[in-house]
């Protein structure tokens, strides 16, 4: 599902790929990539409140995680917080 999403995100469906990236979590909610694939193409469709959300579950996971904190602080910015 999330080669699919690639490919949708590759090709501009991103409604179809934020789909896949949601369902995907649902098998695998612990899958930290698509998570991270999750909040880039929310971010890319501007729902940045969601994107937020995603990218504030994946820092907690791992606070020390630079890459991580970068995709954390992107997100904040998109929001003005």
């Amino acid at each position: 599902m999330r080669l699919l999403a690639q490919i949708g995100v590759k090709h501009y469906v991103l409604d179809d790929a934020e789909f896949l990236l949601e369902s995907a979590l649902e098998f695998a909610p612990g899958h930290d990539g698509v998570r991270q694939d999750l909040v880039h193409v929310l971010h890319k469709r501007q729902k940045y409140e969601r994107a937020l959300q995603q990218a504030q579950a994946l820092y907690q996971g791992a606070p020390d995680n630079g890459h991580l904190q970068m995709l954390l602080a992107n997100q904040l910015v998109a929001v003005s917080q």
